[in-house]
C-alpha cells in the first residue's frame, strides 16, 4: 500500500480531538496526539488516546484558523486559563483554555504536493505531504513514512463533547 492509502484507511482523522502537536522529543519527527471516539478500518472499534507520528519531518508550518476578530477578543491571558474565565463571566473570544482542538475537515493528503517533490530531490528518499485542519490550526507537513500506536483506552475529553452526557436534570426526568 501507498502512504496515502495507509492514510486513507485511517478516514482522515475526522473528529477526534487533537489534544498536541510537535516535534517528538529526538526533533525529527512529528507528532500529534488525538482522542478518538471510534476506530476506523485499521482500528476497529478500539476507542481511545493515539499518537500519529510522521517520520522524517524536513518541513512542517502552522497556521491559525482563528479569525482576527477572535484573535482580537481573546488577547488577554484570562482566555488561557479556564478558572480565570470563569471568574470574568466567560467573556466572548476564543477559549484557548479549552486544551484541544477538534480535528475536522481533518487529515488530507496533498496530491502531487511541490513541497514533497522539493524534499525527495533534495533528500533523495520519497516525501509526502499532509494538511491537518481544526477549528483552531492549519499544520502541513513533509514527511517520509507514519505510524499510529494507541497509547491507553481514555476518551475523556472527546466523549462528553461529541456525545454528550445525560445531565442530572435529565436523568431525573427518565
Amino acid at each position: 500500500m501507498t502512504v496515502k492509502e495507509r492514510l486513507d484507511d485511517y478516514g482522515g482523522f475526522v473528529d477526534v480531538g487533537i489534544f498536541h502537536h510537535g516535534f517528538a522529543p529526538h526533533m525529527r519527527d512529528y507528532d500529534v496526539v488525538f482522542e478518538a471516539m471510534w476506530g476506523r478500518k485499521k482500528w476497529g472499534d478500539a476507542k481511545g488516546t493515539y499518537r500519529l507520528r510522521l517520520s522524517h519531518c524536513p518541513e512542517v508550518t502552522t497556521t491559525t484558523r482563528v479569525a482576527d476578530a477572535n484573535w482580537k477578543e481573546s488577547w488577554s491571558d484570562v482566555f488561557v486559563d479556564r478558572p480565570r474565565w470563569l471568574e470574568a463571566g466567560k467573556p466572548r473570544g476564543f477559549l484557548w483554555a479549552a486544551c484541544w482542538s477538534t480535528s475536522y475537515p481533518g487529515l488530507s493528503y496533498v496530491d502531487d504536493s511541490p513541497r514533497a517533490r522539493q524534499w525527495s530531490d533534495r533528500l533523495g528518499k520519497p516525501m509526502h505531504e499532509v494538511c491537518i485542519e481544526t477549528e483552531a490550526f492549519l499544520i502541513r507537513v513533509v514527511f517520509h513514512d507514519f505510524t499510529v500506536t494507541k497509547l491507553n483506552d481514555q476518551v475523556e475529553v472527546i466523549d462528553k463533547v461529541l456525545f454528550p452526557l445525560k445531565s442530572d436534570d435529565d436523568s431525573a426526568a427518565s
